[in-house]
């Protein structure tokens, strides 16, 4: 009968303390012996993060009938959501005579004194 001699399992573990976005990428595993047989296994590592808006988005003051844009950027992993609020209700998309939403850019065309947009990014909190 043939026998397995010693079997070593050796277990070697990898551990990034304070990972940051820069840590994303592929890592690669590789194992091997006084045989020369390597063996490779690759892992990608995604870091997740809480969206941030850039650049910060600044109050304006506009006379009635202007037309001004507003432009929200963030990222995120995973990739942020952004919605636009106006006086804390959702901007109304769908009303072409007043918004245009082109990527992230929202025009407006002021047609009251007092006006408060707000946006919200997932998992953010509303940004004045």
């Amino acid at each position: 009968s043939t026998g397995v001699g010693n079997v070593s399992n050796v277990s070697v573990e990898l551990m990034v303390r304070g990972a940051m976005r820069g840590d994303t990428g592929m890592y690669r595993c590789s194992a091997s012996n006084v045989l020369n047989n390597d063996t490779d296994v690759n892992l990608m590592i995604t870091i997740q993060f809480t969206p941030a808006i850039s650049p910060e988005v600044m109050d304006e003051t506009q006379n009635e009938g202007d037309t001004t844009s507003f432009t929200c950027q963030a990222t995120g992993e995973p990739d942020s959501t952004i919605s636009w609020y106006f006086n804390d209700a959702p901007v109304n998309v769908t009303d072409t005579t007043k918004y245009t939403i082109v990527d992230l850019v929202v025009s407006v065309t002021f047609t009251g004194a007092s006006l408060k947009y707000q946006l919200m990014v997932e998992s953010g909190s509303p940004v004045a």
